[in-house]
Protein backbone atom coordinates (compact mmCIF):
# COMPACT_ATOMS: atom_id res chain seq x y z
CA UNK A 1 0.00 0.00 0.00
CA UNK A 2 2.93 2.19 0.62
CA UNK A 3 4.31 2.28 -2.65
CA UNK A 4 0.99 3.09 -4.46
CA UNK A 5 1.33 6.44 -2.43
CA UNK A 6 4.19 7.06 -3.82
CA UNK A 7 2.18 7.76 -7.23
CA UNK A 8 -0.57 9.66 -5.90
CA UNK A 9 -0.29 13.37 -6.73
CA UNK A 10 -0.20 16.05 -4.64
CA UNK A 11 -4.05 16.72 -4.23
CA UNK A 12 -4.26 12.52 -3.48
CA UNK A 13 -1.55 12.90 -0.88
CA UNK A 14 -3.54 16.24 0.66
CA UNK A 15 -7.12 14.21 0.59
CA UNK A 16 -5.21 10.75 2.16
CA UNK A 17 -3.53 12.73 4.80
CA UNK A 18 -6.98 14.91 5.96
CA UNK A 19 -9.01 11.63 5.50
CA UNK A 20 -6.45 9.47 8.58
CA UNK A 21 -6.57 12.67 10.42
CA UNK A 22 -10.40 12.66 10.81
CA UNK A 23 -10.36 8.87 11.14
CA UNK A 24 -7.57 9.30 13.82
CA UNK A 25 -10.32 11.37 15.79
CA UNK A 26 -12.95 9.47 15.31
CA UNK A 27 -10.71 6.49 16.68
CA UNK A 28 -9.96 8.15 19.98
CA UNK A 29 -13.22 9.22 20.17
CA UNK A 30 -14.36 5.36 20.07
CA UNK A 31 -11.27 4.54 22.38
CA UNK A 32 -12.67 7.56 25.38
CA UNK A 33 -15.92 5.43 25.14
CA UNK A 34 -14.53 2.10 25.52
CA UNK A 35 -11.88 3.37 28.43
CA UNK A 36 -15.28 4.50 30.19
CA UNK A 37 -17.72 1.49 29.80
CA UNK A 38 -14.33 -0.39 31.07
CA UNK A 39 -14.41 -2.40 27.49
CA UNK A 40 -10.96 -3.52 27.92
CA UNK A 41 -10.84 -5.99 24.88
CA UNK A 42 -12.22 -3.10 22.71
CA UNK A 43 -10.16 -0.45 23.86
CA UNK A 44 -6.75 -2.49 22.98
CA UNK A 45 -8.62 -3.15 19.58
CA UNK A 46 -8.45 0.64 19.42
CA UNK A 47 -5.22 1.11 20.29
CA UNK A 48 -3.69 -1.32 17.67
CA UNK A 49 -5.98 0.70 15.37
CA UNK A 50 -4.74 4.01 16.59
CA UNK A 51 -1.11 3.19 16.30
CA UNK A 52 -1.54 1.60 12.47
CA UNK A 53 -2.71 5.18 11.52
CA UNK A 54 -0.19 7.12 13.28
CA UNK A 55 2.17 4.69 11.30
CA UNK A 56 0.25 5.83 8.33
CA UNK A 57 -0.23 9.08 8.97
CA UNK A 58 3.41 10.11 9.35
CA UNK A 59 4.51 8.15 6.45
CA UNK A 60 1.79 10.14 4.14
CA UNK A 61 3.21 13.47 6.30
CA UNK A 62 6.92 12.64 5.11
CA UNK A 63 5.90 12.20 1.36
CA UNK A 64 4.28 15.28 1.80
CA UNK A 65 7.44 17.40 3.53
CA UNK A 66 9.30 15.18 -0.07
CA UNK A 67 6.86 17.39 -2.19
CA UNK A 68 7.05 20.37 -0.11
CA UNK A 69 10.91 20.18 -0.55
CA UNK A 70 10.64 19.44 -4.29
CA UNK A 71 8.81 22.66 -4.46
CA UNK A 72 10.85 25.16 -2.53
CA UNK A 73 13.96 23.86 -4.30
CA UNK A 74 12.11 24.51 -8.06
CA UNK A 75 11.14 27.72 -6.98
CA UNK A 76 12.20 30.88 -5.76
CA UNK A 77 9.64 30.15 -2.76
CA UNK A 78 8.90 32.70 0.34
CA UNK A 79 6.66 31.99 3.03
CA UNK A 80 3.69 34.41 2.40
CA UNK A 81 2.72 36.62 5.65
CA UNK A 82 -0.40 38.94 6.65
CA UNK A 83 -0.71 41.22 9.35
CA UNK A 84 -3.30 40.91 11.81
CA UNK A 85 -4.06 43.32 14.99
CA UNK A 86 -4.00 40.73 18.28
CA UNK A 87 -6.48 42.08 21.15
CA UNK A 88 -4.73 40.53 24.28
CA UNK A 89 -1.86 42.27 23.70
CA UNK A 90 -2.79 44.94 21.48
CA UNK A 91 0.17 44.39 18.88
CA UNK A 92 0.25 43.73 15.36
CA UNK A 93 1.62 39.52 14.70
CA UNK A 94 2.22 37.76 11.86
CA UNK A 95 0.47 34.81 10.31
CA UNK A 96 1.50 32.66 7.52
CA UNK A 97 -0.76 31.15 4.71
CA UNK A 98 -2.81 28.19 5.07
CA UNK A 99 -1.90 26.55 2.49
CA UNK A 100 0.01 23.20 2.76
CA UNK A 101 3.59 24.55 1.67
CA UNK A 102 3.70 27.44 3.99
CA UNK A 103 2.54 25.44 6.83
CA UNK A 104 5.32 22.67 6.01
CA UNK A 105 7.89 25.13 4.96
CA UNK A 106 8.00 26.52 8.54
CA UNK A 107 7.65 23.29 10.23
CA UNK A 108 11.04 22.08 8.35
CA UNK A 109 12.24 25.80 9.35
CA UNK A 110 11.33 25.28 12.90
CA UNK A 111 13.00 22.21 13.41
CA UNK A 112 16.35 22.73 11.69
CA UNK A 113 16.96 25.62 14.29
CA UNK A 114 15.58 23.66 16.88
CA UNK A 115 17.74 20.63 16.16
CA UNK A 116 20.73 22.47 15.00
CA UNK A 117 21.26 25.50 17.77
CA UNK A 118 19.66 22.66 20.89
CA UNK A 119 17.09 25.58 21.43
CA UNK A 120 14.51 24.40 23.91
CA UNK A 121 11.52 26.69 25.42
CA UNK A 122 12.23 26.16 29.67
CA UNK A 123 9.12 25.00 31.21
CA UNK A 124 7.49 27.38 33.14
CA UNK A 125 6.31 25.43 36.74
CA UNK A 126 10.47 24.33 36.80
CA UNK A 127 11.08 27.73 36.84
CA UNK A 128 8.83 28.65 39.02
CA UNK A 129 9.39 25.61 41.76
CA UNK A 130 13.79 26.66 41.25
CA UNK A 131 12.72 30.15 42.14
CA UNK A 132 10.42 29.01 45.29
CA UNK A 133 13.18 26.81 46.52
CA UNK A 134 15.90 29.67 46.18
CA UNK A 135 13.34 32.25 48.04
CA UNK A 136 12.74 29.81 50.69
CA UNK A 137 16.90 28.92 51.61
CA UNK A 138 17.20 31.79 53.85
CA UNK A 139 20.43 32.86 52.73
CA UNK A 140 20.74 36.73 51.64
CA UNK A 141 20.62 37.44 48.05
CA UNK A 142 19.32 39.80 45.28
CA UNK A 143 16.73 39.58 42.77
CA UNK A 144 16.18 41.36 39.77
CA UNK A 145 13.51 41.32 37.59
CA UNK A 146 13.19 42.91 33.67
CA UNK A 147 11.25 42.91 30.76
CA UNK A 148 12.62 43.77 27.42
CA UNK A 149 10.80 46.24 25.82
CA UNK A 150 9.06 44.94 21.80
CA UNK A 151 10.81 42.01 22.12
CA UNK A 152 10.31 40.41 18.81
CA UNK A 153 10.27 43.87 16.91
CA UNK A 154 13.64 45.33 18.66
CA UNK A 155 15.86 42.07 17.10
CA UNK A 156 17.82 43.42 13.91
CA UNK A 157 17.17 40.34 11.76
CA UNK A 158 19.98 41.84 9.32
CA UNK A 159 22.40 40.94 12.26
CA UNK A 160 20.41 37.68 13.13
CA UNK A 161 20.97 36.67 9.23
CA UNK A 162 24.35 37.32 9.58
CA UNK A 163 25.15 35.07 12.45
CA UNK A 164 23.66 31.95 10.60
CA UNK A 165 25.25 32.51 7.73
CA UNK A 166 28.39 33.23 9.32
CA UNK A 167 28.09 30.10 11.99
CA UNK A 168 27.36 27.98 8.90
CA UNK A 169 25.45 25.39 10.58
CA UNK A 170 21.67 26.02 8.74
CA UNK A 171 21.30 25.06 5.10
CA UNK A 172 21.53 28.05 2.84
CA UNK A 173 17.89 26.59 1.61
CA UNK A 174 16.57 27.34 4.74
CA UNK A 175 18.31 31.27 5.00
CA UNK A 176 16.94 31.89 1.70
CA UNK A 177 13.52 31.41 2.05
CA UNK A 178 14.13 33.67 5.22
CA UNK A 179 15.71 36.61 3.12
CA UNK A 180 13.05 36.68 0.87
CA UNK A 181 10.48 36.57 3.44
CA UNK A 182 12.09 39.67 5.39
CA UNK A 183 12.29 41.15 1.74
CA UNK A 184 8.71 40.89 0.72
CA UNK A 185 8.00 42.14 4.20
CA UNK A 186 9.52 45.21 3.65
CA UNK A 187 8.28 46.13 0.41
CA UNK A 188 4.53 44.78 1.17
CA UNK A 189 2.17 46.93 -0.09
CA UNK A 190 -0.45 46.33 2.43
CA UNK A 191 1.34 47.14 5.48
CA UNK A 192 4.42 49.37 6.46
CA UNK A 193 6.14 46.55 8.37
CA UNK A 194 8.20 47.68 11.66
CA UNK A 195 11.15 46.21 11.49
CA UNK A 196 12.38 42.88 13.94
CA UNK A 197 11.15 39.13 14.02
CA UNK A 198 7.97 39.40 12.67
CA UNK A 199 5.74 38.36 16.50
CA UNK A 200 3.35 35.02 15.42
CA UNK A 201 5.55 33.36 12.90
CA UNK A 202 6.04 29.65 14.44
CA UNK A 203 9.85 29.78 14.07
CA UNK A 204 10.05 33.71 15.30
CA UNK A 205 11.03 32.23 19.26
CA UNK A 206 13.59 30.31 17.52
CA UNK A 207 15.39 32.97 15.92
CA UNK A 208 14.94 35.34 18.99
CA UNK A 209 16.67 32.41 21.17
CA UNK A 210 19.37 32.46 18.60
CA UNK A 211 19.71 36.29 19.02
CA UNK A 212 20.11 35.87 22.52
CA UNK A 213 22.36 33.37 23.42
CA UNK A 214 25.89 35.85 23.59
CA UNK A 215 23.22 37.88 25.62
CA UNK A 216 22.22 34.96 28.18
CA UNK A 217 25.65 33.60 28.23
CA UNK A 218 27.15 36.48 29.50
CA UNK A 219 24.61 37.56 32.00
CA UNK A 220 24.56 33.56 33.25
CA UNK A 221 28.36 34.20 33.69
CA UNK A 222 28.21 37.93 35.68
CA UNK A 223 29.72 37.50 39.02
CA UNK A 224 27.10 36.15 41.86
CA UNK A 225 24.70 35.31 39.85
CA UNK A 226 23.51 31.50 40.54
CA UNK A 227 20.03 31.81 38.90
CA UNK A 228 19.40 33.16 35.64
CA UNK A 229 16.08 32.86 33.65
CA UNK A 230 14.50 34.42 30.49
CA UNK A 231 10.76 33.30 29.72
CA UNK A 232 10.61 34.90 26.25
CA UNK A 233 10.69 38.01 27.31
CA UNK A 234 10.79 37.87 30.52
CA UNK A 235 13.83 38.19 32.49
CA UNK A 236 14.61 36.93 36.10
CA UNK A 237 18.25 37.06 38.25
CA UNK A 238 18.98 35.62 41.94
CA UNK A 239 22.21 36.13 42.82
CA UNK A 240 24.86 36.57 46.14
CA UNK A 241 26.08 40.21 46.47
CA UNK A 242 29.44 40.43 45.95
CA UNK A 243 32.35 43.56 45.54
CA UNK A 244 31.35 44.27 41.57
CA UNK A 245 27.81 44.39 42.54
CA UNK A 246 26.99 44.85 46.15
CA UNK A 247 23.55 45.56 45.62
CA UNK A 248 20.03 44.84 43.04
CA UNK A 249 20.34 48.26 41.87
CA UNK A 250 24.06 48.02 40.50
CA UNK A 251 23.28 43.81 39.36
CA UNK A 252 20.00 45.51 37.07
CA UNK A 253 22.53 48.07 35.67
CA UNK A 254 25.15 46.08 34.49
CA UNK A 255 22.30 43.96 33.00
CA UNK A 256 20.76 46.62 31.57
CA UNK A 257 23.89 47.32 29.40
CA UNK A 258 24.11 44.03 28.11
CA UNK A 259 20.78 44.17 26.47
CA UNK A 260 21.83 47.48 25.10
CA UNK A 261 24.78 46.77 23.56
CA UNK A 262 22.35 43.71 22.14
CA UNK A 263 20.20 46.63 20.64
CA UNK A 264 17.51 45.64 23.05
CA UNK A 265 16.28 47.48 26.04
CA UNK A 266 14.34 46.78 29.61
CA UNK A 267 11.52 48.68 31.02
CA UNK A 268 13.31 51.12 33.19
CA UNK A 269 12.93 51.84 36.97
CA UNK A 270 9.51 53.13 37.80
CA UNK A 271 7.12 50.38 35.92
CA UNK A 272 6.28 48.07 39.08
CA UNK A 273 4.86 45.31 36.91
CA UNK A 274 8.07 45.19 34.69
CA UNK A 275 11.01 45.90 36.90
CA UNK A 276 12.51 44.98 39.88
CA UNK A 277 15.65 45.27 42.12
CA UNK A 278 15.28 44.18 45.47
CA UNK A 279 18.09 42.83 48.20
CA UNK A 280 16.82 40.34 50.68
CA UNK A 281 17.99 40.16 53.94
CA UNK A 282 16.34 37.28 56.33
CA UNK A 283 17.70 38.44 59.55
CA UNK A 284 15.16 41.44 59.17
CA UNK A 285 11.31 41.66 58.63
CA UNK A 286 10.44 42.23 54.50
CA UNK A 287 7.53 41.49 52.93
CA UNK A 288 8.71 41.78 48.96
CA UNK A 289 5.64 41.61 46.05
CA UNK A 290 6.83 40.91 42.47
CA UNK A 291 4.41 39.95 39.48
CA UNK A 292 6.04 36.76 37.23
CA UNK A 293 4.99 34.62 34.37
CA UNK A 294 1.04 35.44 35.05
CA UNK A 295 1.69 34.85 39.63
CA UNK A 296 1.70 37.46 42.34
CA UNK A 297 4.61 35.99 44.11
CA UNK A 298 4.87 37.63 47.71
CA UNK A 299 7.74 36.80 50.46
CA UNK A 300 7.53 36.91 53.75
CA UNK A 301 10.81 37.07 55.01
CA UNK A 302 10.04 36.61 58.62
CA UNK A 303 7.63 33.50 58.42
CA UNK A 304 9.72 32.36 55.60
CA UNK A 305 7.14 31.42 53.32
CA UNK A 306 6.23 32.79 49.49
CA UNK A 307 2.30 32.76 48.44
CA UNK A 308 1.88 32.44 44.83
CA UNK A 309 -1.42 34.55 43.31
CA UNK A 310 -3.06 35.22 40.21
CA UNK A 311 -1.87 38.70 39.27
CA UNK A 312 -4.45 41.23 39.17
CA UNK A 313 -4.34 41.34 35.10
CA UNK A 314 -5.03 37.38 34.86
CA UNK A 315 -8.01 38.20 37.49
CA UNK A 316 -8.92 41.38 35.24
CA UNK A 317 -8.68 39.03 32.22
CA UNK A 318 -10.77 35.75 33.52
CA UNK A 319 -13.31 39.12 34.93
CA UNK A 320 -14.21 39.99 31.10
CA UNK A 321 -14.20 36.77 29.67
CA UNK A 322 -16.77 35.71 32.11
CA UNK A 323 -18.85 38.78 30.85
CA UNK A 324 -18.71 38.11 27.55
CA UNK A 325 -19.38 34.47 27.60
CA UNK A 326 -22.24 35.14 29.39
CA UNK A 327 -23.18 38.14 27.02
CA UNK A 328 -22.43 35.92 24.16
CA UNK A 329 -25.12 32.92 25.05
CA UNK A 330 -27.44 35.82 25.95
CA UNK A 331 -27.03 37.08 22.69
CA UNK A 332 -27.95 34.17 21.18
CA UNK A 333 -31.12 33.77 22.88
CA UNK A 334 -33.89 34.26 20.46
CA UNK A 335 -37.66 35.14 20.74
CA UNK A 336 -39.66 31.99 20.46
CA UNK A 337 -42.57 32.87 17.81
CA UNK A 338 -44.73 30.25 19.08
CA UNK A 339 -45.07 31.14 22.73
CA UNK A 340 -48.63 32.35 23.63
CA UNK A 341 -47.52 35.04 26.10
CA UNK A 342 -48.05 38.99 24.70
CA UNK A 343 -44.66 39.41 24.73
CA UNK A 344 -42.01 36.76 22.96
CA UNK A 345 -40.59 34.26 25.06
CA UNK A 346 -36.82 33.97 25.05
CA UNK A 347 -35.20 30.87 24.00
CA UNK A 348 -32.45 30.06 26.23
CA UNK A 349 -32.49 26.40 25.81
CA UNK A 350 -31.98 26.38 22.51
CA UNK A 351 -29.71 23.65 21.65
CA UNK A 352 -27.19 25.64 19.66
CA UNK A 353 -26.59 28.29 22.07
CA UNK A 354 -26.60 26.38 25.24
CA UNK A 355 -23.50 24.01 23.89
CA UNK A 356 -21.67 26.48 23.06
CA UNK A 357 -22.24 28.19 26.42
CA UNK A 358 -21.30 24.77 28.28
CA UNK A 359 -18.21 24.68 25.98
CA UNK A 360 -17.07 28.16 26.56
CA UNK A 361 -17.78 27.73 30.65
CA UNK A 362 -15.43 24.06 30.10
CA UNK A 363 -12.90 26.06 28.61
CA UNK A 364 -12.86 28.82 31.39
CA UNK A 365 -13.63 26.28 34.81
CA UNK A 366 -12.34 23.07 33.63
CA UNK A 367 -8.95 21.30 32.41
CA UNK A 368 -8.17 19.55 29.02
CA UNK A 369 -5.95 18.16 26.48
CA UNK A 370 -4.61 20.57 23.65
CA UNK A 371 -5.81 18.74 20.98
CA UNK A 372 -3.05 18.09 17.64
CA UNK A 373 -0.33 17.58 19.47
CA UNK A 374 1.51 13.83 20.24
CA UNK A 375 2.91 15.40 23.69
CA UNK A 376 -0.85 15.58 25.43
CA UNK A 377 -0.40 18.61 26.86
CA UNK A 378 -2.88 19.37 29.44
CA UNK A 379 -4.09 23.05 30.17
CA UNK A 380 -6.72 24.74 32.07
CA UNK A 381 -7.49 26.17 35.17
CA UNK A 382 -5.62 23.86 37.21
CA UNK A 383 -2.67 23.20 35.11
CA UNK A 384 -2.16 27.00 33.78
CA UNK A 385 -2.11 27.99 37.58
CA UNK A 386 -0.60 25.01 39.45
CA UNK A 387 1.60 27.10 41.69
CA UNK A 388 -1.36 28.90 43.54
CA UNK A 389 -0.71 28.51 47.07
CA UNK A 390 -3.85 31.06 47.60
CA UNK A 391 -6.90 29.54 45.74
CA UNK A 392 -9.11 32.53 47.56
CA UNK A 393 -9.26 34.49 44.32
CA UNK A 394 -10.84 31.24 42.24
CA UNK A 395 -13.93 31.66 44.82
CA UNK A 396 -13.96 35.53 43.89
CA UNK A 397 -13.99 34.14 40.26
CA UNK A 398 -17.18 32.13 40.81
CA UNK A 399 -18.85 34.78 42.78
CA UNK A 400 -18.01 36.74 39.62
CA UNK A 401 -19.35 33.89 37.43
CA UNK A 402 -22.57 33.29 38.93
CA UNK A 403 -23.25 36.89 40.04
CA UNK A 404 -23.13 38.01 36.23
CA UNK A 405 -25.27 35.08 34.97
CA UNK A 406 -28.39 36.48 37.36
CA UNK A 407 -27.16 40.10 35.76
CA UNK A 408 -27.93 39.18 32.80
CA UNK A 409 -31.06 37.12 33.94
CA UNK A 410 -32.60 40.24 35.43
CA UNK A 411 -31.17 43.09 32.27
CA UNK A 412 -33.50 40.18 29.78
CA UNK A 413 -36.40 40.34 32.26
CA UNK A 414 -36.34 44.18 33.05
CA UNK A 415 -35.86 44.71 28.99
CA UNK A 416 -39.42 42.87 28.91
CA UNK A 417 -38.53 39.43 27.99
CA UNK A 418 -40.11 36.54 29.37
CA UNK A 419 -37.71 34.13 31.24
CA UNK A 420 -38.56 30.30 31.51
CA UNK A 421 -38.52 30.22 34.69
CA UNK A 422 -37.88 26.23 34.91
CA UNK A 423 -35.17 25.96 32.69
CA UNK A 424 -33.31 28.71 34.14
CA UNK A 425 -33.64 26.96 37.41
CA UNK A 426 -31.91 24.03 36.19
CA UNK A 427 -29.31 25.86 34.47
CA UNK A 428 -28.41 27.84 37.23
CA UNK A 429 -27.63 24.70 39.04
CA UNK A 430 -26.03 23.19 36.50
CA UNK A 431 -24.02 26.31 36.41
CA UNK A 432 -23.50 25.49 40.32
CA UNK A 433 -23.04 22.28 40.18
CA UNK A 434 -20.55 21.30 36.82
CA UNK A 435 -18.69 24.99 36.36
CA UNK A 436 -16.51 26.22 39.19
CA UNK A 437 -12.94 27.75 39.16
CA UNK A 438 -12.60 26.56 42.82
CA UNK A 439 -13.47 23.14 41.75
CA UNK A 440 -11.79 22.91 38.59
CA UNK A 441 -8.60 23.63 40.08
CA UNK A 442 -8.99 21.61 43.54
CA UNK A 443 -10.44 18.48 41.93
CA UNK A 444 -8.90 18.79 38.26
CA UNK A 445 -12.14 18.50 36.18
CA UNK A 446 -11.18 17.74 33.21
CA UNK A 447 -13.25 17.95 29.97
CA UNK A 448 -13.06 16.91 26.16
CA UNK A 449 -12.71 19.85 23.88
CA UNK A 450 -11.83 19.02 19.74
CA UNK A 451 -10.03 21.12 17.64
CA UNK A 452 -13.40 22.48 16.34
CA UNK A 453 -14.57 23.75 19.30
CA UNK A 454 -11.19 25.21 20.44
CA UNK A 455 -11.69 27.08 17.31
CA UNK A 456 -15.21 28.14 17.82
CA UNK A 457 -14.04 29.12 21.44
CA UNK A 458 -11.10 31.27 20.03
CA UNK A 459 -13.25 32.68 17.54
CA UNK A 460 -16.06 33.30 20.13
CA UNK A 461 -13.97 35.12 22.31
CA UNK A 462 -12.17 37.24 19.42
CA UNK A 463 -15.53 38.61 18.07
CA UNK A 464 -16.88 39.45 21.17
CA UNK A 465 -13.50 41.54 21.56
CA UNK A 466 -13.76 42.94 18.70
CA UNK A 467 -17.21 44.60 19.29
CA UNK A 468 -16.05 45.95 22.51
Amino acid sequence: MKKDWLKLNDYDVDVLYSQLAATRKELKKERAKAKKTKDNDKEEELQEKLEENLEEKSYVERVIKEEVLHNIIQRNYSVHVERKYHNDSGKYIYVTGKDRDSFFACKMINDELQKTYKIKQPDRNVILKNLKLLLLDHVDKMIVRGDIKSFFESIPYNELLETLEKDGIVSRRTIKIMKRMFYELNHNEDFEYIGGVPRGISFSPSLAGIYLRRIDEQISRLDGVYLYQRYVDDVIIIASPTQAYPSAKILFSKVEDIFREGKLFLHPEGDSKKYMAQDIRYDTPQKIVFDYLGYNITLNTSKLKVTFRLTADRMEKYAVQIGKVIDYYMHLATYNPRSKEKNSRIVIRHRQPLYRFKKLLAYLTCNYTLGGTKSNILSGIYFKHSMLTDTSQLKQLDQELYREFEAKIKQSMFNGKFIDAEFVNKLRKKLHDDYSFEKGFAERRMSHLTSAEFRMIKHILQYEEAKD
